[in-house]
């Protein structure tokens, strides 16, 4: 009994030996080896897939054994004979390589195959009597001859019907059609004739481009002669067909394609090329009908949508901040998009747009001629435009009161809805920027005023740095004794004028005045003794302006420079703080804790 049981155990141990060997030949870094037994029609198939596999991350072997125009039974001869006759190409990673005079045998045994994929010749593809015995005849010679028989899978090639003119079909097909479905029966009984692992559609691929005439630049029906594939397209779907079979799905957006990506047509071919490969894969043994209307109506409803989303919000409504020149050149960006694709459905699914597209211009060239009228009335009082209300500098407070008045005045004396409208649309602006001085008057005495009471005798020359902060507000308003009084915290805002004379210790010395610049781009650059770290968290460094407003900017570091640029202009006779907050880290150690850098862009 113990004898058994040891022998039990050698058995399985050298069964377990070969699994794990076999597992690891098989190892993810290991290129996946690919065999073709054919002849032409295996040459136009196998020639693009190492590039697709590459391509797609995959490391491969693809490789051929070739013979012009033989058929299985040749195949079949060559095999029992041990013909020295094949023509041995190989596509890898070192390149591209031929040997003449190669038996099967010894193309077999010449690497660790991992899939042989075997075909009938075109003349008899369609005609399953000529297949047998002699396919499933060199399946199991291939098992028997191959390295590593345990592993390795056996598959079909399942090829292409001639193109409609071409002058000589097989004998039991007269027609295209005819021969292609004779083709898809006869590898339909193969595969289930023996325990094939895969087929590749090639032929139903090839049929299912054909239905489009987006591939009629392409050779003759995707072919050069009749029979064998153009060298662009029409190789490249059989390889497709190929890869998809043995890897699965593509990276179709940045894989190999046998033509340049720099045209709209390329980019939609590629993707039709993709979709008819899949509906192939999918149903390998019959024709799919893929419209190349639905490719190119996704496609372009992607180049469109960005137009749409300047125009309209999720809805559908238009944006009402949009003026008619700037509606009607979406509209032409949109209109030139679906000219070229030439798609009735897509164009149609923007046609509600257009429609409140060009109400909005309609109404929008009607306010105009409201606008115009409402300017002549108006003028001595203020400047209007489409986008906003545009006061007067310095205009007194009083005479805003008077505007609105007026305003109201005319509201009662007309009936037209667009005056109407558009008055309503007046005094809410106008009300508003009134809301907006009166914040910025209390912000603006508040800090004056705190800082009358803390430096007393000197306050007259400390009022007058501040105020050059503030130039809007410095014009429209004077100091007087009367907003005394509002004065609500001294503490803080001595603190925030202290930080304002404050210079960066570890970094460039800048005046304690403001700095005052012209330029609206202005990039700062700020140079600290040892560089800086570049991994800055949300409100490190900021830029606001007088009234606490945040301004956009970019933050980027060269070594010890901090560099802070605007993401659009600085706005014109407004102050501003470059403000750097909360413990900035250098490489080897903190910097200094929060400190400001003013800055006033003058006219």
């Amino acid at each position: 009994m113990r004898h058994y049981r040891l022998l039990f155990v050698v058995v399985f141990a050298v069964v377990l030996l070969f699994a794990t060997t076999n597992e690891r030949t098989a190892a993810a870094s290991d290129p996946v080896k690919i065999l073709f037994i054919g002849n032409s029609f295996s040459e136009d198939t196998s020639l693009y897939l190492y590039n697709i596999a590459k391509s797609n991350g995959k490391n491969a072997v693809v490789a051929e054994a070739h013979i012009g125009g033989i058929g299985l039974e040749g195949h079949w001869r060559n095999i029992q004979q041990n013909k020295a006759s094949y023509r041995y190409v190989r596509y890898e990673a070192k390149g591209w390589s031929q040997q003449r005079g190669k038996t099967l045998r010894q193309v077999l045994q010449s690497d660790d195959w991992d899939v042989v994929f075997m075909q009938q010749n075109s003349p008899n593809s369609g005609d399953y009597s000529t297949f047998q015995p002699y396919l499933n005849n060199i399946r199991d010679y291939v098992l028997k001859t191959v390295k590593n028989p345990t592993r390795v899978k056996t598959g079909l090639n399942a090829t292409w019907a001639y193109a409609t003119s071409y002058y000589s079909y097989p004998s039991y097909a007269k027609t295209q059609l005819t021969m292609y479905n004779a083709i898809t029966q006869a590898y339909k009984k193969a595969i289930s004739s023996a325990p094939y692992d895969y087929i590749i559609p090639s032929g139903t691929a090839i049929q299912n481009a054909r239905a489009n005439d987006i591939i009629d630049k392409y050779g003759t029906e995707l072919t050069r002669d009749g029979i064998h594939l153009d060298a662009s397209i029409g190789r490249y779907t059989a390889g497709l067909a190929a890869y998809k079979t043995i890897f699965g799905q593509n990276e179709s957006k940045g894989d190999f394609f046998v033509q340049p990506q720099n045209t709209e047509e390329q980019v939609i071919l590629k993707r039709y090329i993709n979709a008819v490969v899949d509906a192939a894969v999918a149903a390998p043994h019959v024709f799919t009908f893929v419209d190349v209307d639905d490719i190119k109506y996704t496609y372009y409803r992607q180049r469109i949508t960005p137009s749409v989303t300047k125009v309209s919000d999720t809805k559908g409504n238009i944006y009402t901040n949009l003026s008619v020149k700037e509606i009607q050149t979406i509209k032409t960006d949109i209109e030139a998009f679906l000219k070229r694709a030439n798609v009735k459905a897509l164009t149609d699914n923007y046609a509600a747009l257009f429609k409140k597209m060009d109400a909005r211009i309609q109404d929008l060239n009607h306010t105009e001629k409201v606008l115009t009228d409402l300017r002549t009335r108006y003028k001595a009082i203020f400047t209007i435009t489409e986008a906003e209300v545009t006061m007067t500098e310095g205009r007194p407070y009083r005479q805003y009161v008077t505007t609105l008045n007026e305003l109201t005045a005319h509201a009662a004396t007309t009936e037209d809805m667009y005056t109407l409208k558009k008055i309503s649309a007046m005094t809410e602006q106008i009300k508003a920027y009134m809301a907006e001085l009166d914040d910025t008057y209390t912000l603006f005495f508040n800090k004056v005023t705190a800082l009358q009471n803390i430096f007393h005798s000197n306050f007259n020359k400390q009022a007058t740095e501040i105020l050059a902060m503030y130039p809007t507000v410095s014009t429209v308003y004077s100091l007087e004794a009367d907003v005394v009084s509002k004065v609500e915290d001294i503490e803080a805002a001595k603190k925030d004028y202290d930080a304002f004379q404050e210079t960066i210790a570890n970094g460039q010395a800048y005046t304690k005045e403001p700095l005052i610049t012209t330029d609206t781009m202005k990039e700062w650059r700020i140079t600290f003794t040892e560089a800086l770290a570049n991994n800055f968290r949300e409100g490190d460094v900021y830029v606001v302006n007088q009234f606490g407003q945040p301004h956009d900017v970019t933050i980027a570091v060269e070594g010890t420079k901090l560099l802070i640029s605007p993401t659009q202009p600085y706005q014109l006779n407004t102050a501003y703080y470059v403000v750097v907050d909360e413990w900035l880290r250098g490489e080897t150690s903190l910097l200094k804790q929060q400190q400001y850098i003013s800055f006033i862009v003058n006219d």
